[in-house]
């Protein structure tokens, strides 16, 4: 490392943790702030890391020599202001991720969704495969213990997020790009700067790397590109195919079939026909780096997930879901994986919608998403990174609206509290609850848990009476 004492602005942010995290196997001394410190900077204090509560110009020490920020940190922030007035460089955390990616062999994961997962798997799949991997992922990897690890290999996983181009800021080797459709439209004008912008992240992989493509969007790379090319898809003709996917109570078992030949036979445990599709990335380029097909058939049989990746929370009396999904697309094969994989007499879906101007830009989208739903709630908006102009735009209630029109059963109930309330009243043993969001509604679901075991205990003093 090139610096000594590093002081993160924003550490709380499942990214910001993850690299602090990083830096203190490093041995690189850490400090950091955060509005609302939470289970992340707990962590790195156990770590050895000295999180403080607000933001303040005397929390940056003497001897530090480089302060990271988190996209949402201003320029105004007193603690940036006062490290611009002591000479102290200051990064933002996509770029301090791209110099990490240099002097490794990375293998940067990308799309609009799917990334978390599959960032998860890929790692996952080198650590059982024996390759001892270093990663830093947008999620907490169940079966890794978090969501960042310092392995031994110079192999190392990162989640590449296309918001702000932070993506640009990485070395890969290696990528996967799961998919490319509209989103973060209030940085980007519309899908022909994103695919411009993927174009520009896939030349970043050098001629001897590889790239593993979802078919339906390899039209958006250029001649540009020099690395080696390799399509999949679960739908199209690709170099990478699935067949004879058969659904089971736990499991989704299918045939990969390269350049139409049969190539063998594996199994994934997460739910959703989506997931085979990531499996059948993370697949492809392992067979790239000669990792033996029986070790990919047992790691991803055995790959339990990210966090908050339909993370099943309460299965009685009533089926508790949490899951991040906060685009159209996700949202509905959530809920696809859901039908599939859980049985229920009702199905509630509790959204919030993660920014005015995700919400305005997709709006019919989301107002079709969620189709297989029994009943819908829609809290307020969680804002993050939105301007006035686009808080004016749009709201919850319209969005309701609009699902009522179209002749879905919806509820807007602004706060988590009415929310509660709304539900106990009207939710029934064997009902299922999936909360929807990337922004603080994994609270609501930590809430439902401890609501839905009091009523049971409800039950059960009254049946011992």
């Amino acid at each position: 490392m090139d610096y000594t004492h590093v002081h993160l602005v924003g550490c709380e942010g499942v990214g910001m943790s993850a690299l602090a995290h990083v830096l203190l196997k490093n041995g690189v001394t850490v400090t950091g702030s955060d509005l609302k410190p939470g289970s992340y900077s707990q962590q790195l204090e156990r770590e050895g890391a000295s999180i403080q509560t607000g933001h303040n110009a005397v929390n940056l020490q003497a001897n530090t020599d480089l302060v990271v920020i988190s996209a949402a940190i201003p320029e105004k922030n007193p603690e940036v202001q006062e490290a611009r007035a002591r000479n102290i460089p200051v990064v933002k955390y996509a770029e301090m991720l791209g110099r990490l990616s240099k002097n490794k062999c990375t293998t940067a994961i990308a799309g609009t969704h799917g990334k978390s997962t599959t960032s998860g798997m890929m790692a996952y799949l080198l650590y059982e495969a024996g390759l001892d991997p270093s990663f830093i992922i947008g999620a907490k990897v169940r079966q890794l213990c978090g969501n960042a690890r310092v392995g031994s290999s110079e192999h190392f996983v990162v989640e590449a997020c296309e918001y702000d181009r932070s993506f640009l800021n990485l070395h890969p080797q290696f990528a996967i790009i799961t998919n490319i459709e509209p989103d973060h439209l209030d940085y980007y004008k519309d899908i022909a700067e994103i695919g411009q912008a993927f174009d520009q992240f896939a030349q970043k992989v050098p001629s001897q790397g590889l790239i593993v493509i979802e078919q339906s969007a390899r039209h958006r790379l250029t001649e540009k590109v020099q690395a080696n090319i390799q399509t999949y898809s679960i739908h199209e003709p690709a170099e990478w195919n699935v067949c004879n996917v058969v659904k089971h109570e736990e499991s989704t078992s299918f045939e990969v079939l390269h350049h139409g030949q049969k190539f063998g036979e594996f199994e994934v445990t997460l739910p959703g026909i989506h997931n085979v599709s990531n499996a059948l990335a993370v697949i492809a380029l392992g067979n790239y780096l000669g990792i033996p097909q029986a070790a990919m058939r047992d790691a991803i049989k055995h790959y339990a997930g990210v966090g908050r990746r339909f993370e099943i929370l309460s299965t009685s009396p009533i089926t508790i879901i949490d899951d991040y999904a906060h685009h159209p697309t996700k949202i509905k094969a959530v809920l696809s994986a859901v039908e599939d994989r859980c049985h229920y007499n009702k199905l509630w879906c509790v959204f919030q919608p993660h920014q005015a101007s995700r919400t305005y830009h997709l709006f019919e989208d989301f107002a079709k998403a969620f189709a297989v739903a029994d009943e819908v709630i829609v809290t307020d908006i969680f804002f993050a990174r939105d301007s006035q102009e686009y808080k004016q735009k749009v709201n919850s209630n319209q969005l309701v609206q609009e699902m009522i029109r179209q002749g879905k059963s919806a509820w807007y109930i602004p706060t988590f509290p009415e929310v509660q309330k709304f539900l106990q009243e009207n939710w029934q043993p064997g009902d299922l609850v999936i909360t929807i969001g990337a922004g603080s509604i994994t609270q609501l679901a930590q809430q439902l848990v401890d609501l839905v075991r009091i009523e049971e205990n409800k039950v059960l003093q009254v049946a011992n009476c």
